[in-house]
C-alpha cells in the first residue's frame, strides 16, 4: 500500500518532492513553503546573508515562552516550552534553496488527492500561501483561522481541529 505523506513548513516542500519521485497515495500539507514558480526568488543579497546554522536565536525561539505565546497566540506556554525544546540547529542552506526557488512539477502532482491546510495565524507562511498552493494543485483547503505554524501541529489546545479535518479527509479518500 502507498503511503499518505504529510508535511509541515519545510517539511510540505519536501513532501511535495517526494511525490514527484516516489508513488504516494495522497499529500497533506500543513502551512508548507511555497515552491517555485509560486514565490518570489529572493534577491542575491538576503541569500547571502542566511547564516550557515540557524540557531534557536537566529530564527527567533529563544526567548522566554511568555514571548513566544504573544506571537502565537495559540499556543500555551507548555507548547511553547515544548516546541522551543525541539528546535535545534536548522540548514542554512536548505532555507536558501526555498528562498531561491525549490522547483516542483505541481502539474504532476495535481493527479493526487492532496489537502492543503492554512493558518490564520501563520506568520511563516501566511495563510493566503497554502491558499494559492491548493488551487495550483487542484487540492482541497482548509483554513483554521486561529492558529499559527506552530499551533496548527504541536498546540496542545489548537491541534485537535486540525486533526481532525486531516482524518475526514483521509476517511473520504479512503486511505
Amino acid at each position: 500500500r502507498q503511503p499518505v505523506v504529510l508535511g509541515h513548513g519545510l517539511g510540505g516542500l519536501l513532501a511535495m518532492r517526494l511525490a514527484e519521485r516516489r508513488a504516494v497515495a495522497a499529500l497533506v500539507l500543513l502551512s508548507p513553503a511555497l515552491p517555485a514558480g509560486l514565490r518570489q526568488p529572493a534577491p542575491i543579497h538576503v541569500l547571502r546573508a542566511v547564516p550557515s546554522i540557524f540557531r534557536r536565536e537566529a530564527i527567533g525561539w529563544q526567548v522566554m515562552p511568555e514571548q513566544l505565546r504573544r506571537l502565537d497566540p495559540d499556543l500555551t506556554i507548555a507548547d511553547a516550552m515544548r516546541v522551543q525544546h525541539l528546535m535545534g540547529a536548522e540548514s542554512g542552506r536548505a532555507h536558501q534553496d526555498v528562498l531561491a526557488g525549490v522547483p516542483v512539477d505541481l502539474a504532476a502532482l495535481a493527479r493526487l488527492p492532496s489537502l492543503v491546510i492554512g493558518g490564520g495565524l501563520d506568520r511563516l507562511h501566511p495563510a493566503q500561501d497554502s491558499e494559492d498552493l491548493a488551487a495550483a494543485l487542484g487540492a482541497e483547503y482548509l483554513l483554521y483561522g486561529t492558529q499559527s505554524h506552530f499551533g496548527l501541529l504541536a498546540g496542545e489546545e489548537s491541534y485537535e481541529p486540525v486533526a481532525e479535518g486531516v482524518r475526514s479527509f483521509l476517511e473520504r479518500h479512503k486511505l
